[in-house]
C-alpha cells in the first residue's frame, strides 16, 4: 500500500508530521420574548399583572414576555439582569412596570417591531465618525440561557448575504453589514442550541446579548438509525462529493495568530485574505491565499532567551479543512486504528446531527487523534469536528511539532487541539471556521521549573462568493509555509474598517494593551 504523508493542523515552527493529519464558524439579552399587538395602542399602555415574588430581573422580563409576546433586547452590562428584585404588579401599564423593575433613570426603552429595546440613550449616540457611512456595526455577546456562560465559536451571520463571523472565547462578536441590508435578520447558532434570529434594524449601534437555549431532541422527532458509528463515518466520507462545493469559490477570510509566553504575548498578527477554495470533487487542485491587508504587534524583550514563532499557520488553516485533507479518523486506510462511538444526537443550526466520538484503540501506541465529529442525520454531511492529539501520547509529538530547537532547552507539548466548522449555503457546504491551539512547557536544562508557551491560529470566512471564480496569478499568492509574523505588515485603518474580524478575547485585549506597540495599530476604534 502506498504510504501517505500526514500533517499536523497547527504547529510551532513546523507543520510536518506523519501520524496526525494528512497534507492537511446567542443574545442581548435576547431574552427572547414575543408579543402580538392586537390594536393600535402602544405596547407600553398594555395592562399586565405579575404575582408578588422575589426573583431576578431576567426571570421577571421573561414572565412579562410570556404575557405580552414581545422580545426584550438589551446589553447585560447595561441592564443587570441577574439583580434580584421584588416583583408585584396588578393591572398596571407596561411602562410603569418596566420603570419599577429597572429602577434606573438612565435607562430608556422603545418599541421596534416585535421587540422592546432597553438602552441608555448615550449608548445609542452616533459613533460613525471617520467610518464609511454605508456600513452598520453589529455587536453582541452569546450566552447559554441556563448557565449564563459565554458560548465560544458560535456562528453569526446574515445567511441570505453569505456574510458571517464567529464569536470569540468570551462569546463576543462584531459584524459589519451594509446599511442597505438593515431589513435582513442576523442568525446566531451553535452546536446543541436552538438558533436565534433578530432583525438588524433592532440592533443599530446597541450591543445586545443573545441567550441560546439548549436544544433537546425528542426521540419521536428523529428516525433512529441502528447503524454502526464507523459505518456512518464511512458513508459520510463517500458523500463528500454530494455535500460539498463542486465548483471553486472565493472566501474572504479573517486570519489571526499569536504566541504567548506565560501571561505575556510575544507577537500577534491579523490579516484579511481572499482564499481561492477549490472544489471538493473533480480535478484535484490546491487552495490559494491572496493577502489583502495585514497588521501585527510584537513585544520581544531583550532578556528573552527563547523566542517561539508560529510557522506555517496559514497552511495549517487550509490544512484543517478535514474534508479536503482527511485526518486519520476520516481516512479509510486508518479506520482500523480507531474506536467509534455514537454518543449523542444534537442540533447544529436547524439540523439534527449525530455526534460520533472517536479515540485510538488501546493497541495503538503512536500519537493519533481523539474527539467528536458531527454528521447531519439526513444528508450525512460532516458539519464540523472538535479534536485533539491524544493527551496520553502528546509528548511524543515534540520532534514533529518543534524545529530549530536548541539543546539548551527541554520542550514538551502539553496540548494540541483543533476546531473545524462548515456552513451550508444553497445545499452545499463551505469551510467557515478553523482554530488550532498548541500549548507546551519549556525550561532550560538543569533548571527546576517549566514556563509555558501558548500559540494559536484561527481563520473565519466572513463572505463567500461563487461568481466568476478564477485561480490567482502565482505572483499574487502568499507563501503559506512561512512564519507569517516575520512578514512586513502595514497598517491601513480605512481598509480595516470595511472588513469583518473576530473580536479579541478579554484576556487577549488586556494583553495587547500591555504590549509596547501602539494599540491603535491592531485594534482600531469601531
Amino acid at each position: 500500500m502506498k504510504q501517505k504523508e500526514r500533517y499536523n493542523g497547527s504547529s510551532i515552527l513546523v507543520l510536518r508530521q506523519k501520524a496526525l493529519i494528512k497534507p492537511l464558524w446567542t443574545t442581548l439579552l435576547i431574552a427572547v420574548f414575543t408579543l402580538t399587538a392586537t390594536s393600535q395602542e402602544s405596547v407600553f399602555d398594555r395592562k399586565i399583572s405579575l404575582p408578588e415574588q422575589r426573583t431576578t430581573l431576567y426571570q421577571a422580563l421573561n414572565q412579562i414576555s410570556d404575557s405580552i409576546g414581545y422580545f426584550f433586547i438589551y446589553d447585560s452590562k447595561v441592564v443587570n439582569n441577574e439583580k434580584r428584585i421584588k416583583v408585584s404588579a396588578n393591572n398596571l401599564k407596561l411602562s410603569i412596570v418596566l420603570n419599577n423593575l429597572l429602577s434606573d433613570s438612565s435607562l430608556s426603552f422603545k418599541n421596534i417591531g416585535q421587540h422592546i429595546l432597553i438602552y441608555q440613550p448615550s449608548a445609542l449616540a452616533d459613533t460613525t465618525t471617520n467610518r464609511p457611512t454605508d456600513y452598520m456595526i453589529i455587536r453582541g455577546q452569546v450566552f447559554d440561557s441556563q448557565t449564563k456562560e459565554p458560548i465560544p465559536y458560535a456562528t453569526v451571520g446574515i445567511m441570505v448575504l453569505s456574510i458571517g463571523n464567529v464569536t470569540n472565547r468570551d462569546g463576543l462578536f462584531v459584524l459589519k453589514v451594509p446599511k442597505s441590508q438593515s431589513n435582513n435578520y442576523i442568525t446566531v447558532s451553535h452546536i446543541g442550541y436552538k438558533s436565534k434570529q433578530l432583525p438588524l434594524e433592532v440592533m443599530g449601534n446597541e450591543k445586545v446579548d443573545f441567550f441560546l437555549e439548549v436544544e433537546h431532541i425528542s426521540i419521536q422527532e428523529v428516525i433512529i438509525r441502528n447503524v454502526n458509528p464507523q459505518s456512518l463515518i464511512q458513508e459520510a466520507v463517500m458523500r463528500f462529493s454530494d455535500n460539498y462545493i463542486d465548483q471553486p469559490a472565493y472566501l474572504t477570510t479573517f486570519y489571526r495568530e499569536g504566541v504567548k509566553k506565560d501571561d505575556k504575548f510575544i507577537n500577534y498578527s491579523e490579516a484579511v485574505f481572499k482564499v481561492y477554495k477549490s472544489a471538493y470533487s473533480g480535478r484535484i487542485e490546491s487552495d490559494q491565499m491572496k493577502l489583502l491587508k495585514s497588521r501585527k504587534i510584537q513585544n520581544v524583550n531583550q532578556n528573552d532567551t527563547l523566542i517561539i514563532k508560529l510557522k506555517g499557520g496559514l497552511s495549517s488553516s487550509l490544512a484543517l479543512d478535514i474534508i479536503k485533507n482527511s485526518p486519520s479518523f476520516l481516512d479509510p486506510e486508518t479506520f482500523s486504528s480507531y474506536n467509534y462511538y455514537k454518543y449523542d444526537i444534537t442540533t447544529i443550526g436547524d439540523r439534527s446531527s449525530y455526534a460520533i466520538e472517536f479515540v485510538q484503540k488501546e493497541t495503538v501506541y503512536e500519537p493519533l487523534l481523539k474527539g467528536v465529529v458531527y454528521i447531519d442525520m439526513e444528508t450525512l454531511a460532516i458539519l464540523g469536528a472538535n479534536f485533539q492529539v491524544n493527551p496520553e501520547y502528546v509528548e511524543k509529538t515534540a520532534d514533529q511539532l518543534v524545529v530549530k530547537r536548541t539543546r539548551k532547552y527541554s520542550i514538551r507539548p502539553t496540548s494540541v487541539s483543533y476546531t473545524v466548522n462548515y456552513q451550508q449555503i444553497n445545499g452545499r457546504y463551505y469551510l467557515s471556521h478553523v482554530r488550532g491551539d498548541l500549548k507546551f512547557k519549556y525550561k532550560k536544562r538543569r533548571q527546576l521549573f517549566y514556563s509555558n508557551f501558548d500559540t494559536f491560529m484561527e481563520m473565519a470566512a466572513s463572505n463567500i462568493d461563487t461568481l466568476d471564480v478564477k485561480r490567482f496569478d502565482r505572483k499574487e499568492t502568499e507563501r503559506t509555509t512561512e512564519v507569517f509574523s516575520d512578514l512586513t505588515h502595514d497598517y491601513d485603518e480605512n481598509f480595516w474598517l470595511e472588513f469583518n474580524h473576530i473580536a479579541p478575547e478579554e484576556n487577549l485585549y488586556e494583553s495587547l494593551l500591555k504590549m509596547s506597540t501602539r494599540i491603535e495599530q491592531i485594534i482600531p476604534k469601531e
